[in-house]
């Protein structure tokens, strides 16, 4: 088994096709379904199945999968790391939506000062998202607000925030419980980001299902629409204050339960850290930008 055989691997994954996988790499399909019986050969079990012209991954291909990523990506970061005396310093950081609504600004503008040749890079994304770059190397930190999904990974807890249930209705009630606001009209982030995550995990501690009025990618719009009464919108504090402040939203306490949200610093367990990068750790880490805030309002 080589390096080339993991590559084959990888890109039939990602692609879920042996002819675009080969058309990819630059190889003939023959090619590339001789390379998959080698591999298969040599762990002695099959890591693809066919069925309806297509091919899926068996449970052992699934579990493959994580370690040819990890050697993949650590070989090309070697190459990376070895010429690095004739590349600039820098840092490929990815954040979830929250974080870059609320802290980013700050925290990039903290991080040039302090590193003024620092060829910083930001990605936005969910944390779905944010979690399929940190494993295929495309990213080298990330912030976002759950812990990923496999253990592979260093995780540094920032900071917690209680999110805020809001509404701009014209007589809100003071008060609402968990399965009273599953039945009210919910304006919610969309499904895959860390916001939803929170919610959902909320709702089903309570046993409660809801069917949203909106969901969205954009709190921006969330909030307007709960501004204009048509429904409770769940969101960081520090997205709904200037709303709040204002006395276009209501803040409404939950009874029994609050939606926490938890901001984790992550990297690969596995990754090379250059000095730069463990001092933007430890800068992060330390930052009031990623440390608990006082968001708490009349």
């Amino acid at each position: 088994m080589t390096l080339r055989h993991l590559h084959i691997f990888r890109t039939v994954c990602h692609t879920g096709s042996i002819t675009e996988a080969a058309a990819r790499i630059n190889m003939t399909q023959p090619a590339v379904s001789l390379a998959i019986k080698e591999l298969e050969s040599f762990y002695q079990t099959r890591l693809f199945e066919r069925r309806n012209r297509k091919i899926y991954l068996t449970d052992s291909g699934k579990a493959l999968l994580p370690y040819a990523e990890t050697i993949l990506n650590q070989f090309e970061e070697s190459t990376d790391v070895l010429r690095r005396e004739h590349i600039p310093e820098s840092c490929r950081l990815g954040v979830n939506v929250t974080v870059a609504e609320t802290r980013l600004s700050d925290l990039a503008a903290h991080l040039l000062k302090k590193f003024p040749s620092l060829n910083l890079s930001v990605q936005i994304s969910s944390s779905d998202a944010i979690e399929k770059m940190l494993t295929q190397n495309e990213i080298d930190l990330a912030i976002m607000d759950r812990l990923p999904r496999e253990s592979f990974w260093h995780t540094k807890l920032l900071y917690t925030e209680e999110m805020s249930v809001v509404t701009g209705s014209a007589h809100p009630p003071a008060f609402l419980s968990v399965p009273a606001l599953s039945r009210e009209r919910l304006l919610l982030r969309e499904k895959g980001s860390g916001s939803r995550a929170a919610v959902d995990a909320v709702f089903s501690r309570h046993s409660c299902l809801c069917t949203p009025l909106a969901e969205s990618s954009s709190s921006t719009a969330l909030i307007r629409m709960a501004e204009k009464g048509l429904g409770f919108t769940i969101l960081s504090k520090e997205l709904t204050a200037p709303s709040v402040q204002a006395g276009r939203l209501t803040q409404i306490s939950l009874l029994g339960d609050a939606f926490l949200r938890h901001y984790y610093l992550i990297w690969h367990q596995n990754k090379y850290l250059t000095k730069t990068l463990n001092a933007v750790i430890s800068l992060i880490q330390d930052m009031p930008e990623t440390r608990e805030q006082d968001v708490s309002h009349q």
